[in-house]
């Protein structure tokens, strides 16, 4: 029974500790490149993979703001995850008009100290590339 009881004990703190380190993933329409999130030790960090290999390995992600570092202490709200069209045209090169879907992910993250600043961090996924912007919400 001690032993039973031990064995419990010691698996107890894994499911914690993996919910902290959750990764959030966004992929392309074509699912070649993925974009992956998390939080590790209430820093921002991501990577990047194209068709399975790593091509961005895990990088933290920090932004200065008169002379404060804006990157430790965050709390990341609940992702939201859209999909895309966008339909334009070109006034050079072979295609005239261009359709290109993507997939967006908004990742809301406030600072957990007393100044407690929002920024929100969008990324789209293309079936060829992928970019992010900062958005500062109204404080």
């Amino acid at each position: 029974m001690k032993f039973l009881f031990k064995l419990f004990l010691a698996f107890l703190p894994i499911p914690f500790m993996a919910d902290a380190q959750k990764k959030i993933k966004l992929q392309s329409p074509n699912g070649n490149i993925v974009f992956s999130f998390r939080m590790i030790d209430k820093m921002p960090s991501y990577s990047i993979s194209f068709k399975g290999k790593t091509l961005v390995e895990e990088s933290g992600l920090n932004l200065q703001i008169e002379n404060e570092n804006f990157e430790r202490e965050m709390i990341l709200g609940k992702p939201v995850f859209r999909n895309g069209l966008e339909n334009y045209e070109l006034f050079v090169g072979k295609a005239k008009r261009v359709t290109s879907r993507y997939r967006e992910m908004l990742l809301p993250i406030s600072e957990s100290r007393t100044t407690s600043r929002r920024i929100n961090i969008v990324v789209r996924a293309f079936d060829n590339g992928l970019a992010f912007r900062y958005e500062f919400p109204q404080q």
